[in-house]
């Protein structure tokens, strides 16, 4: 019973890994497609965005007080979600796509920063550089996959450059929902 019961463990843990990288490889055609098409928009200006993809279904100020266009549309009765922050110059300098459905669901995302500001301070890290800018950015990718009523996997990457120092993370688990 014991080897039965380890046999039934392996095959299991065989089968989710190989679905994990079958849907990352899915996942990542899908997102690699996305990120060209919408980061063809970082460093142009809002006017150009809006004579491309039209009006945008919301517009509002955030919370660094650039501005966030929000377009939102319906593929297959799957909403999408688009988003694209624009500095005070301007100049798109990030967007965020979220699609999803009841047993799906992925978020991408991309930034640039290439505007710092100098506060003359001892620590400011133009003390530390030639040159007085330099770009920052950051992007990732999380997909989820509901298996049944209670369990869950997904599969999250994130790549990230800021100070001239550049990290990345990529993570695959299982949610489990218990009520």
């Amino acid at each position: 019973m014991r080897k039965i019961k380890l046999l039934f463990l392996i095959c299991f843990l065989n089968f989710f890994l190989i679905s994990c990288q079958t849907v990352k490889e899915k996942t990542d055609a899908i997102v690699e497609k996305e990120n060209k098409k919408l980061s063809q928009y970082i460093g142009k200006s809002s006017d150009e965005l809006k004579t491309e993809l039209g009006n945008p279904d919301e517009d509002y100020k955030n919370e660094n007080g650039n501005i966030e266009l929000v377009y939102k549309t319906k593929k297959y009765g799957i909403p999408c979600e688009r988003k694209f922050e624009v500095n005070s110059r301007s100049l798109v300098i990030g967007f965020d796509y979220y699609k999803y459905t009841k047993t799906r669901w992925l978020h991408a995302w991309a930034s640039i920063m290439p505007f710092h500001y100098n506060d003359g301070s001892e620590f400011s890290y133009h003390n530390f550089i030639e040159g007085d800018q330099w770009n920052d950015y950051a992007g990732g990718i999380i997909f989820g996959q509901k298996m049944s009523k209670h369990l869950g996997i997904f599969l999250e990457g994130k790549y990230n450059k800021y100070w001239n120092r550049e990290w990345y993370d990529f993570k695959c688990g299982v949610n489990y929902v218990i009520f």
